[in-house]
């Protein structure tokens, strides 16, 4: 009887044994799939997209101009985050705007991210639309993508996900390459001439309408009673000052085009 037990535990072991290993070995075989883009890259030139609403872009002249009179529709808004957001990436690749923020970053001074909840100013419209992790330095156009095709369009849409996430891929990247010159162009006037434009109500920066425009923004340094020191922050200023007037010059030349870099705002020649 001890034979016929030991026998009988030996099998249910082995048995056991079987079983455990095909479900181990089934494990294994199961592929853990990470999505792709169309291009077949994987998903690390995935951004999150930030789209305005409808009321923020009626309330822009810049964002809605005078030729475009219809509502638009969320895909209109995806369309046009995504653009910019493109766009972004694009300039990166050509001109390395992220040379700019880390010349601010490793300066003697600090550039804290601006910050709008107890200021009378409201927040432009592309701090909101920026899809880069830079804190300081913002692509300042907008994006008027009803002017791309049909198939154009719905090539972007067909890239952004149900949770509004893109996929920067070679075929986006091409198509923004050879369309942002018509696409960021502003006509203010019903004319397509190059013209200088006021930016901003108050006639603060004023630039040419086709024009790349960046902004470099920060807050003040305040201490522990709200107080700033007035020197430390005129010299934090001219330092941007500085890094504004090589990035305008330099990307000017690399882009052969007009590209006006401001500082809060402030066109350089007016920012003292």
């Amino acid at each position: 009887m001890k034979i016929k037990n030991s026998v009988k535990t030996i099998s249910l072991i082995l048995a056991i044994i079987v079983v455990v290993e095909v479900i181990f070995t089934s494990c294994i075989k199961i592929e853990i799939k990470t999505p792709a883009t169309q291009d077949g890259n994987m998903n690390s030139n995935s951004v999150r997209l930030n789209p305005l609403t409808s009321s923020e872009v009626l309330s822009n002249y810049l964002v809605q101009p005078y030729d475009f009179e219809s509502d638009w529709s969320r895909n209109d808004l995806l369309v046009q985050s995504a653009y910019m957001a493109i766009f972004d990436r694009f300039l990166q690749k050509e001109v390395d705007l992220n040379k700019y923020q880390d010349k601010l970053d490793n300066s003697e001074y600090n550039y804290p991210v601006e910050s709008f909840e107890l200021s009378f100013d409201e927040e432009p419209y592309y701090i909101k639309l920026n899809a880069s992790e830079r804190k300081n330095i913002f692509i300042a156009n907008a994006a008027y993508t009803y002017r791309l095709s049909n198939s154009q369009r719905k090539l972007i849409l067909s890239h952004i996900d149900d949770d509004m996430n893109l996929s920067i891929t070679k075929e986006l990247m091409s198509l923004v390459e050879t369309t942002w010159k018509d696409v960021l162009f502003v006509p203010l006037e019903k004319h397509d001439s190059v013209h200088e434009i006021i930016i901003d109500p108050y006639g603060n920066w004023k630039a040419y309408n086709d024009a790349i425009r960046i902004d470099i923004r920060f807050d003040f340094d305040y201490d522990e009673f709200d107080n700033v020191d007035d020197d430390y922050e005129r010299y934090k200023s001219q330092f941007a000052e500085d890094v504004a007037r090589s990035m305008q010059n330099e990307l000017s030349k690399k882009l052969n085009h007009n590209v006006s870099v401001a500082i809060r705002g402030f066109d350089i020649d007016s920012a003292n």
